[in-house]
């Protein structure tokens, strides 16, 4: 029927073969080039999403080398503030078993000052590290200090090292140590 239709329109069947061929090659051929096209773009998408997660892991690499450098600055920086008040809380023990041995108001007075000025850390470790020696070491006074100037260091202390008052790991434990140590002086 196809020849015929084209016989009677005057075409050569022949060529009109060849055109539906050649239409349909071209067809192809476009859908071929789109599948590349395809396929091109979708490898060039994996490498660009490959290429970011490398980036990505370099920076979380990165980020936690910087982090752990931070911690360990921190931490060096601990241990000296540690070391300092620790330095400190010695002088202040030394400076004020001196001070209470002169006797007198004035010496009581110059114990209570070094409490206030001393870091709350250096004053739980001198209160926990003299109860085992005794209620007046456990205060940070001199064997021969009056009830008073006991009983002042004790209040001193009180503040600074009351859990309510500092988040200190040890001030409970030192805050008992400090009640025990002070109940334990006879009162004159």
């Amino acid at each position: 029927a196809y020849a015929r239709a084209g016989k009677a329109m005057g075409l050569d069947v022949a060529k009109l073969e060849a055109a539906k061929a050649a239409k349909e090659a071209a067809k192809e051929a476009a859908k071929e080039r789109q599948a590349a096209a395809k396929e091109a773009a979708e490898e060039r998408k994996a490498a660009a999403q490959a290429q970011a997660k490398r980036e990505l892991d370099e920076r979380q690499r990165l980020a936690a080398m910087r982090q752990r450098e931070l911690l360990q600055e921190a931490a060096a920086r601990q241990q000296q503030q540690r070391q300092r008040q620790q330095e400190r809380a010695t002088e202040a023990h030394t400076a004020g078993g001196g001070a209470a041995s002169g006797g007198g108001a004035a010496g009581e007075c110059g114990m209570v000052g070094s409490v206030a000025d001393a870091p709350v850390e250096a004053l739980i470790t001198t209160v926990l590290s003299g109860a085992p020696l005794g209620p007046r070491a456990c205060l940070g006074m001199p064997p021969e200090a009056s009830h008073e100037a006991c009983r002042k260091r004790y209040l001193a202390l009180a503040l600074r090292v009351h859990p309510d008052k500092t988040s200190e790991p040890r001030a409970q434990e030192a805050f008992k140590a400090l009640e025990a140590a002070f109940r334990s002086i006879p009162v004159p």
